[in-house]
């Protein structure tokens, strides 16, 4: 099984990339793993796999997030934009598995885990709706 592990968390990125660096760990005994990084946040990745004694996983870099300034009266478009770029991240996995304590990326792949650290409620209300379809792609 090819399996993806993605941090999307933001005020628990150090715990998110601890936890997913000894589950990588764990299911790449298994399986084919991956942890999915930005080239920015590397440095984080490895200080936390350090820390936390293990081997190197397979990594795979992504590009961020597309950072697209649209009209605010149509959301759309911006959920338009983020949504491809979440099917491009996790398409190639059987297994996609994200660490997050906002809301997630959406998941393409055949399986997602949802690992959220102290979520926050802070979504406007025109993304609400977005965002559910998100949440039911786990």
């Amino acid at each position: 099984m090819k399996i993806g592990i993605y941090n999307s968390s933001v005020d628990n990125f150090e715990l998110g990339w601890g936890s997913a660096a000894i589950l990588a760990h764990a299911l790449s005994a298994n399986h084919q793993t991956e942890m999915v990084i930005h080239e920015d946040s590397r440095r984080e990745q490895d200080e936390a796999i350090r820390q936390a004694s293990l081997p190197q996983p397979a990594f795979r870099t992504v590009r961020d997030s597309p950072g697209i300034k649209t009209d605010p009266t149509r959301p759309d478009r911006r959920y338009e934009a983020l949504r491809a770029w979440g099917d491009e991240l996790t398409r190639p996995y059987d297994l996609f598995i994200n660490f997050t304590d906002r809301i997630p990326i959406y998941n393409s792949a055949q399986r997602g885990v949802l690992v959220i650290q102290f979520p926050h409620n802070f979504a406007p209300r025109p993304y609400r709706a977005f965002w559910q379809q998100h949440l039911s792609t786990y």
